[in-house]
């Protein structure tokens, strides 16, 4: 077994592989007769070369569409759809 492929069972298994790891987290605010106040949303995007960043919700979007958008940019589509809307902006 070579030295490389070696590195890669062990990056394998200790988490490092070749996915995309996305973790949602969802707070619910109470007010004080146990009907929602707010509900905080962020997800947590951890890529391969252990790269993360944090999206949080927006107030205007529902869980649906904060899920999509997630999906979006952990799969790079978002990313290139703002690289082609820069490009058409140049002409």
């Amino acid at each position: 077994m070579s030295l490389k492929s070696r590195l890669n069972n062990i990056e394998k298994r200790a988490g490092h592989g070749d996915d995309v790891t996305v973790v949602h987290f969802r707070t619910i605010y109470e007010n004080a007769s146990g009907g929602v106040d707010a509900v905080s949303r962020r997800a947590l995007i951890v890529r391969p070369n252990n790269a993360s960043e944090c999206v949080l919700g927006r107030d205007d979007e529902t869980e649906d569409q904060f899920r999509a958008r997630v999906d979006r940019i952990s799969t790079f589509q978002e990313a290139n759809e703002q690289s082609e809307r820069i490009k058409d902006d140049r002409g």
